[in-house]
């Protein structure tokens, strides 16, 4: 029995063995027989696994490097958007432009910023900048007396250089870089293509009447607004039409500037802030940690400030200069993405607080006003027929706020942004039964080419489409600005005026 199982065990062995044989023997047959398309193959899948790998690594390089240069708005992002992209049936009145000034030296004294070439980079960018010098080198003779500038000019005409001039290559406190005069010209260039011929501020009877300039008392938002209209305007319209009147407020509130229930507010969102940021201890070490290498002596604020940090980096990221070091520690990109996206994310979650909303909207009633004054000017007595406000980031912020629009791109303006109100009016031509004279005008609005319209809080429910031809073409009355005005604007305060608003609350 003993040596039948086993012979039994021996014969599964050796069957065993001659199908292994049998698979081997066909695989290697079929090795040699498919050699060529198994050489073929390789070669295919060897490519694909090489070239995108490397052009994913190479994209992935260049979004985070765009990321981080997002607040610069270099001027290859410079771009229009949907501006003057109307219908047929409606006829641009006016526009309402708000700027940001454009590239800027740093807020606080940084190490190594001697390292940093604040200058012109290419030769394009050269010839515009020559231009805008050759252009302002006139403008102390040629400009009318009574202008803001004139008085500017005036005031500090012991200067070692001219006050319309950045310094170059340096990167003075606070003060634009040539740089940034190229963005305001390019951004100059963009809006009149879509606007002078339409407005009629190409032709050669333009007036100081047909445009409205206001600027901030800064050299920066000055500079700024003049070589947009260098580029904007025809050069010999330039001196003509320039007269600018001065904003003693970066917030344009002009007579409804006094409000201390905003500070109040705006204490209260501050503290809603510094629980966020005490959840995030890392970041907190992280900021303090960097602050003491970007910033000479660094204070309380910056070392506990992920903004103010933001805000002296971006000098060495926009000039694509060495980011700073000292005492052989070195800021590296990973950690500025990391403090960068903190600022995102907790941007998200405060654009949300009731605290900060009321402040803001407190602080841009005055402007807020002053734009729909300006409004019924275009309509009333057509002239002027373009607006500017050369401000600030905080000016878009709040004004942002105004229009229920305040959200994580228009509470982080970058450098050269712009605010947009397109006056529209619907063709009489074509008018029906529907458009009565008082809701025959309306606006559209957009922040940085992006038509935002849609979401302007008090219009939601009375957006304009009927009459239009073109379905992505989407207006508000202006009859609703001038509704949520004068009755809604302080129903969040509980009152109805802005006297009331603004006493202190309990």
């Amino acid at each position: 029995m003993y040596v039948l199982m086993k012979r039994a065990t021996q014969h599964r062995a050796i069957y065993c063995y001659g199908i292994l044989s049998l698979w081997i023997f066909l695989m290697i047959a079929g090795t040699y027989k498919f050699a060529n398309f198994d050489n073929v193959m390789s070669t295919w899948l060897r490519k694909p696994q090489t070239l995108p790998a490397a052009q994913a690594q190479k994209r992935l390089r260049d979004l985070k490097r765009r990321n981080l240069l997002k607040s610069c708005n270099l001027l290859e992002d410079l771009t229009l958007g949907s501006e003057g992209e109307s219908d047929e049936n409606y006829n641009l009145e006016g526009v309402i432009l708000l700027l940001r000034h454009g590239d800027r030296g740093p807020l606080s004294h940084l190490r190594n910023i001697s390292s940093v070439d604040c200058g012109i980079k290419t030769e394009e960018s050269s010839k515009e900048f020559e231009l805008y010098r050759q252009i302002v080198s006139n403008i102390s003779y040629k400009l009318p007396q009574s202008s803001m500038l004139s008085f500017f000019l005036s005031h500090i005409q012991n200067s070692p250089q001219s006050p319309l001039l950045p310094s170059s290559p340096e990167c003075e406190l606070g003060q634009l870089t040539p740089s940034g005069i190229v963005q305001l010209m390019k951004l100059g260039q963009l809006l009149r293509s879509r606007y002078a011929s339409r407005l009629a501020l190409a032709d050669k009877n333009v007036t100081s009447e047909d445009i409205a300039v206001y600027s901030t008392a800064y050299k920066r938002t000055i500079q700024s607004v003049l070589a947009f209209l260098t580029t904007f305007l025809n050069v010999d319209d330039f001196f003509k039409v320039v007269h600018l009147r001065e904003s003693k407020s970066l917030l344009f509130c002009f007579n409804d500037c006094a409000c201390h229930a905003s500070e109040v507010y705006q204490k209260r969102y501050r503290a809603e802030v510094s629980k966020f940021y005490k959840n995030h201890p890392s970041v907190i070490k992280l900021v303090r940690k960097l602050s003491n290498i970007v910033f000479e002596v660094p204070d309380s604020m910056q070392n506990s400030d992920p903004y103010v940090l933001k805000d002296g980096l971006l000098t060495f990221l926009c000039h694509e200069a060495n980011l700073p070091s000292y005492n052989l520690r070195n800021v590296r990109k990973e950690q500025v993405t990391t403090v960068f996206n903190y600022i995102n994310q907790e941007t998200r979650v405060a654009v949300q607080s009731q605290a900060l909303k009321m402040s803001f909207l407190l602080r841009s009633y005055g402007f807020l006003k002053d734009i729909v004054s300006q409004m019924l000017r275009i309509i009333s007595e057509k002239k002027p027929r373009m607006i500017i406000y050369s401000g600030h980031d905080k000016t878009i912020k709040y004004i942002s706020a105004a229009f229920g629009i305040l959200n994580q791109f228009t509470a982080l303006p970058p450098y050269a942004s712009r605010f947009m109100i397109e006056v529209y009016s619907f063709d009489e031509k074509t008018e029906t039964d529907i458009f009565s004279v008082r809701k025959k005008y309306f606006f559209r609005l957009l922040f940085n080419g992006q038509d935002f319209t849609d979401q302007v809080t008090f219009c939601k429910s009375n957006f304009q489409k009927d009459g239009a031809n073109n379905s992505n073409f989407v207006v508000c009355p202006i009859e609703s600005i001038i509704r949520y005005l004068h009755d809604d604007y302080f129903m969040i305060f509980n009152a109805t005026n802005y006297k009331d608003a603004c006493a202190v609350p309990t």
